[in-house]
């Protein structure tokens, strides 16, 4: 099923997600559902696994301890510097 909010995002029953960027995916589950997924996808696609993400859209994914973070601290900056406000005050609240 696809997400309202964005058209790149599906999920499927057993709480499975998969984000997809031109021909890349990111599949979040547990890792007995993942491979489940991947062995299905290269069951029908010449798919090849590059194992576990540690980046998406040029944004690092960090492992914590109880999840992940996407960090978004430089594709931020990239947006202050194009719009020149890196030295716009900034507030807790838009």
């Amino acid at each position: 099923m696809r997400a309202n909010a964005d058209p790149c995002i599906y999920f499927q029953l057993k709480n499975i997600i998969v984000g997809i960027y031109m021909n890349d995916l990111l599949i979040i589950c547990d890792i007995l559902e993942i491979n489940k997924f991947k062995e299905k996808i290269k069951g029908k696609f010449n798919a090849k696994d590059l194992g576990p993400s540690s980046h998406i859209l040029s944004m690092p994914i960090c492992k914590e301890v109880d999840g992940y973070i996407i960090d978004q601290t430089a594709y931020v900056s990239e947006i202050l510097e194009t719009f020149k406000m890196t030295e716009a005050r900034h507030a807790a609240t838009p």
